[in-house]
């Protein structure tokens, strides 16, 4: 079961899908997983 951070995360990401004005995009996984690994 992934704790409450991950959820939340998860959640964020549907809603993109959904309306991708919301989130920053990204040219590929790695720039993605850099900057939110940075962030930590």
């Amino acid at each position: 079961m992934p704790n409450a951070e991950t959820v939340e995360a998860m959640r964020e990401v549907q809603q993109m899908k959904v309306d991708p004005s919301l989130g920053k995009t990204y040219n590929n996984v790695d720039q993605m997983m850099e900057e939110l690994l940075s962030d930590v």
